[in-house]
């Protein structure tokens, strides 16, 4: 009787051991997880604070490039050079006097 007893308690006493390392593998998983979803997040909204700041900042260019190119247009200074700086046709230069 004493064997059988002792046999349960070493099995029981095993079955804990196994049931706590599984437990605090389990635990180290679940934490790891926490902790990389953690920076995912804090990953995910700095690119979108970047995403916006460069969409403003284009948005501004672009609406400072069409007021100067209006603003150019209203006083009849019409762009002859392009942006890489190679001269351009001018299309008004034939209803001018004396056009080239």
């Amino acid at each position: 009787m004493v064997i059988v007893t002792a046999a349960a308690i070493t099995a029981g006493a095993y079955g804990a051991y196994k049931g706590g390392e599984a437990a605090v593998h389990g635990t180290q998983t679940k934490v790891r997880d926490i902790k990389k979803e953690r920076e995912r997040k804090k990953e995910r909204k700095e690119g979108k604070e970047k995403q916006e700041a460069r969409k403003e900042a284009e948005d501004k260019l672009h609406a400072s490039r069409t007021v100067d190119e209006r603003l150019s247009m209203m006083r009849g200074k019409h762009s002859t050079r392009s942006t890489t700086g190679e001269k351009k046709k001018n299309i008004f230069s034939k209803f001018r006097k004396g056009g080239k």
